[in-house]
């Protein structure tokens, strides 16, 4: 008798443990009728999803000829020098322009696009907008032609000022070729009375005045040098008082074809509405020639440090080409500074698939160029299983957690070469 009652309590155990089991958490009481779930007004055409599909354009300068260099563009979840992740990567058509649709959460109000043109903030549409999508435009505030650096005051005319978010990042740039660019040697300015004296690949800055004045000076700010215009001097110009216009070059070698990139950050001390300035990429043959002017400008000074980018192909003739820095002051009381001067010609491209070494994911494959990644380079997305729903006792959606992480290898056409998943379960709470 014993051994029954044993055999009967140990079935009638197994059984409890097994009606337990089959989910195993503590039982959640089903809400009443005056559930806030109930109660809750969704707006029409609300979306429940926590990641929304974006359309993105992105627009070079006309000034750079893309026929050959494809020229690479990366797009993060932020500025990446601030911790922004890479959401993707690709390439130019020969229109200079890249249209493709990117997933994001939905919280996300902004993404980062960086190229050789610089690196901009794109607002994203609202969440309930669902027509549309972002144009990022490099090419604002470009100018071409054969008009020397401005010697016409600013305030005489109409003044274009760009609206674009600050230029920040250089992470795709090659090698400095300006020497000095950050103005620390003393030992490397020579002045000229003309911006065109300076025609010599001689890896000196050429500081440019006029009337024997010397408009920029190699200033200390704190620890640092800058080159800045001057403050209270009298200087004179065309009868009037106070003016100084001027600026800085150097002149490096390059080529016919060459994608040349200037760069330079900016700022003002004191009040920027007197101040103007202006940056120049100036190709030159081998006679001296000047073969035309790429500029962006005039624009007043920020306060604030704001790194600005010009890009451009050198034309047929080009031997060598002058960066040149380039400001009108109307103030005895504030000053532009410049720093950090950067000149970059891309690398080679040793698999000749048309992005440059230092921009290829993969320099000496010609079948790879690019790593793209879902949710982000170092990002990874969760999956929630719930197997009761839609009961309402049971919402915690713990039954299976999985983590996973996506990376796409694109060539230098932005085709898919090869796919790669990575899958992490976090938690298991269901059970047979």
């Amino acid at each position: 008798m014993k051994t029954k009652n044993f055999i009967l309590a140990a079935v009638l155990l197994m059984a409890a443990g097994l009606t337990f089991q089959s989910c195993n958490k503590t039982p959640v009481p089903v809400p009443g009728n005056k559930s806030p779930m109930d109660n809750l007004k969704v707006p029409n055409g609300f979306k429940f999803e926590s990641t929304q599909v974006e359309n993105v354009t992105i627009k070079m300068p006309s000034t750079v000829d893309f026929s050959k260099d494809k020229s690479r563009f990366n797009l993060y979840t932020a500025n990446p020098a601030q911790g922004g992740k890479l959401i993707t990567a690709g390439s130019f058509d020969k229109n200079g322009q890249w249209t493709g649709a990117i997933r994001v959460p939905t919280a996300m109000d902004s993404i980062y696009a960086q190229t050789i043109a610089g690196g901009v903030y794109a607002k994203l549409p609202k969440q309930n907008v669902k027509e549309g999508g972002v144009v990022i435009q490099f090419g604002d505030g470009y100018h071409f032609g054969d008009t020397p650096p401005d010697t016409i005051p600013p305030e005489t005319k109409a003044v274009s000022f760009s609206r674009q978010a600050s230029e920040t990042y250089k992470a795709l740039q090659s090698n400095n070729l300006l020497q000095n660019g950050d103005f620390e040697a003393d030992n490397n300015f020579v002045n000229d009375n003309e911006w065109e004296d300076n025609m010599n690949t001689d890896g000196k800055w050429h500081i440019t005045g006029y009337l024997n004045e010397r408009m920029f000076r190699h200033n200390d700010v704190g620890s640092n040098h800058v080159m800045s215009t001057p403050v209270n001097q009298n200087g004179f110009y065309r009868g009037r008082h106070n003016v100084y216009y001027g600026g800085a070059s150097q002149v490096v070698a390059a080529k016919a074809g060459d994608n040349v990139t200037f760069s330079a950050d900016v700022k003002a001390t004191g009040d920027p509405q007197h101040l103007y300035y202006w940056i120049y990429l100036i190709p030159i043959d081998q006679n001296n020639q000047v073969l035309g002017y790429i500029w962006k400008g005039p624009k007043h000074a920020s306060r604030n440090w704001e790194t600005k980018t010009l890009c451009a192909t050198m034309p047929a003739g080009t031997v060598k080409v002058q960066a040149l820095l380039w400001t009108w002051d109307f103030s005895t009381t504030a000053s532009v500074y410049f720093d950090n001067a950067v000149l970059t010609i891309p690398e080679k491209d040793s698999d000749g698939d048309g992005v440059p070494d230092n921009e290829d994911d993969y320099p000496n494959d010609a079948t790879r160029a690019f790593n793209v990644y879902y949710p982000n380079q170092t990002g990874w997305g969760t999956v929630t299983f719930e197997d009761l729903w839609p009961g309402k006792g049971d919402y915690d959606f713990n039954d299976l957690v999985l983590d996973y992480h996506f990376k796409s290898v694109l060539n230098a056409s932005n085709q898919l070469v090869e796919f790669y998943t990575d899958y992490s379960v976090r938690a298991v709470g269901a059970s047979m």
